[in-house]
């Protein structure tokens, strides 16, 4: 068992399980919900993905599949800029976490912020086309966090997305 300190004060245990396995425990609940929460995070460069399991299974049986990241929908035109319409764009690249509700409305950026939960299984998607009004609108993604990731091209390849259709 190791000491644990992450990114200022958070202060916890660490313990190796198996190859690439991993248990960390954190003296406070709210060090253990902010690592959970705002993450994605990473060591030495590659992605750590975390999830909470509660003692009745196996570590080695849970899947890591899934991470949050916070991803910024780009030329957003202002009506759109709701923390409905990121629900939207969320739900098409996984599960809808949050809104970063502090930009909404925001003309002069013309972006969106929101958190999603993504499967790492399957390539990032560089934007998504919408039909908005009866006109086509493409919506360039990119993925953001202060701890790791910049850019878009993360992992995977670049993906076609099909058209959604948007009802207002």
């Amino acid at each position: 068992m190791k000491f644990l300190r992450i990114s200022g004060n958070l202060r916890g245990v660490s313990s190796y399980l198996d190859k690439n396995l991993f248990s960390f425990q954190f003296f406070l609940s709210t060090d253990k919900e902010f690592v959970l929460n705002e993450g994605p995070w990473a060591f030495d460069g590659h992605l750590l993905l975390l999830k909470e399991i509660t003692g009745v299974e196996q570590p080695s049986d849970v899947n890591f599949d899934k991470a949050r990241f916070w991803a910024k929908a780009y030329s957003v035109p202002l009506l759109k800029q709701t923390m409905e319409f990121a629900k939207v764009l969320g739900s098409q690249l996984g599960m809808f976490m949050a809104c970063d509700e502090s930009n909404v409305y925001c003309e002069a950026d013309k972006s969106v912020n929101f958190q999603v939960e993504i499967d790492m299984t399957k390539p990032f998607r560089r934007g998504i086309r919408l039909i908005v009004r009866g006109k086509p609108l493409w919506i360039k993604l990119g993925y953001v966090h202060g701890h790791i990731l910049k850019g878009c091209d993360i992992v995977g390849e670049d993906v076609d997305s099909a058209e959604l259709q948007y009802e207002e």
